[in-house]
């Protein structure tokens, strides 16, 4: 609602709420979405490798076999910071480079103890 033709939006795109949202944003958008190709954002393809999509120029960043992080839900995630990652100016490769590199936040979701 407070937008103007400069600001910057990531949709996910395989929502159908935030979908909706698409024809209201004023500045440039870009979508993810882990079941279709896309234009302009980041995507997963059938065989597990992330892409980031734009203007009809279309780049494989990693592939989901070498983000460390597991699940579904961190692979959305990950398509969702390559889009906004792009928006800011970063590049493909040092995208690629941080996916592969993450290993998850310190002290999350580790075993404490076996008992």
């Amino acid at each position: 609602m407070h937008q103007n033709a400069f600001s910057r939006t990531v949709l996910n795109r395989d929502n159908d709420i935030t979908e909706d949202f698409r024809k209201d944003v004023r500045g440039q958008s870009l979508g993810f979405s882990m079941t279709r190709r896309l234009n302009n954002g980041a995507w997963l393809d059938d065989d597990g490798m992330l892409h980031m999509a734009y203007r009809g120029i279309d780049v494989p960043v990693v592939d989901r076999k070498d983000i460390r992080i597991l699940g579904d839900h961190n692979v959305e995630n990950a398509l969702a910071a390559c889009s906004v990652a792009f928006l800011a100016g970063v590049k493909v490769c040092d995208m690629r480079a941080v996916l592969a590199g993450f290993g998850g936040v310190e002290h999350r979701i580790e075993p404490v103890r076996e008992l």
